[in-house]
Formats: structure tokens, sequence, C-alpha cells
């Protein structure tokens, strides 16, 4: 369950993973829900037996737009510190914070369904943003991160 072009050869960059079934949405502005959504739905029809999910999210990714309560949420766990930040960064945390609420969505059903206790669950990222004197967001590309 993913949105990223890079798994899928219809932009011919992408590489075909050889998985059963693909959910590929291809929309930036919605894909974070909808892949929770998604993977929710193939937990539940494959519950029963022995399964394998690889779930993509692009979030934390550019354009670093999380959804305003999400926001609020960082700018309270933070306090005062969000005011000393660049907004971006802020904004980065947000999407940070936002897919860290989807994964628990997952995880809690996996609990609820009494199956996380048997599921192996791996985390990884592709790349973080370097936001810093020496990688600086302000000087490259569309946002500058390099």
């Amino acid at each position: 369950v993913m949105n990223n072009v890079f798994f899928l050869d219809y932009t011919g960059v992408g590489v075909d993973p050889g998985f059963q079934e693909v959910e590929q949405i291809g929309k930036d502005d919605i894909d974070t829900e909808w892949i929770t959504k998604k993977s929710i739905e193939f937990i539940k029809k494959s519950q029963n037996e022995p399964f394998f999910l690889h779930i993509n999210y692009n979030t934390p990714h550019v354009p670093y737009v999380p959804p305003g309560s999400i926001l609020k949420m960082v700018q309270n766990d933070l306090g005062f510190l969000t005011s000393q930040m660049h907004p971006m960064i802020v904004k980065y945390l947000g999407e940070v914070k936002y897919t860290d609420l989807e994964i628990g969505k997952i995880a809690q059903f996996l609990k609820e369904k009494q199956i996380y206790e048997n599921t192996i669950i791996i985390i990884s990222s592709d790349h973080g943003d370097m936001f810093s004197e020496h990688h600086t967001f302000e000087k490259n590309g569309v946002t500058g991160t390099r």
C-alpha cells in the first residue's frame, strides 16, 4: 500500500516489487490517511492467515502540510521552542507526528484483532531532511533540503 512512483514502473523509473496485490493512490494531498485505511482493510481480510504487508507512507515529505490539528499538537508539545524554529522545520515535525499517529492506528487495530503480539513490525525510512547550518534548506531546490 503506497504512494511512491519508484515502486511501480508507470513512470519509467520504478521497479515491480513482485507483490501479489498493490494499492497505489498517486495523489500526495490525501495519501496518508488513505494508506492507513487500505492497510487496515488488508489486515482485516488477511488476519486469519500469515501475511506480509509493505506500507510506504510519503509523509513526512515535501511540501510539509500536516493537518492543522497535528501542527497544533507539535506546537503544544514543544511550546516556546517552535517560535525559535524555522516554520518549515515545525511543519516537518508535524509531518513526522502525523505519520507516527497513522502508524499508531495500524498498531491499535492489530491489538484489537489480537494479532499484534504475533506480528513483526519493521519501520525504516529512506532519508531524513537535514536542517542545520551545514545542510541548509534555504539554498537548494523547492525546499532547499539536501
